[in-house]
């Protein structure tokens, strides 16, 4: 995407730190079991998909947390199914460790494991990127 000029390094790397903020809004949101601070990091599918792991944790009292942590980041252009605009897919490659609460808050248990995933950020209404998609890398 920086070769061909749709961003510059600088939006380029504005988006990383975008996605990460994103993931962390979104790991909060399903540990409290609060919807409400997704729609200001999450659209479309993946929007659907948190509320719905927000009410599993408010049905179970139990929240799957999972947080990233990203060796290595590849932007690239993607054409998602519904969306208009410009996408942008991350490619990203890591570890995810998956922080199991209880209802009370209290830390259940924590599995560590690698991960590579494709998150689709899309600008909806013009401004702020969001999480619209998560693809597993091919």
């Amino acid at each position: 995407v920086i070769e061909r000029g749709d961003l510059s390094k600088a939006d380029a790397q504005a988006l990383a730190v975008t996605l990460a903020e994103n993931l962390v809004v979104e790991g909060q949101a399903v540990r409290h079991g609060q919807k409400s601070p997704l729609a200001a990091v999450d659209d479309g599918d993946r929007l659907v998909t948190l509320q719905g792991r927000v009410d599993d944790v408010v049905r179970s009292g139990r929240a799957v947390v999972p947080h990233y942590t990203f060796d290595s980041l590849h932007l690239g252009l993607i054409h998602s199914e519904g969306q208009s605009g410009l996408s942008v897919g991350v490619a990203a490659r890591g570890t995810v460790e998956e922080v199991t609460y209880g209802v009370d808050g209290s830390e259940r248990s924590r599995t560590t494991s690698p991960f590579e995933l494709t998150f689709v950020l899309s600008r909806p209404t013009g401004d702020r990127w969001l999480i619209v998609d998560v693809l597993p890398n091919d």
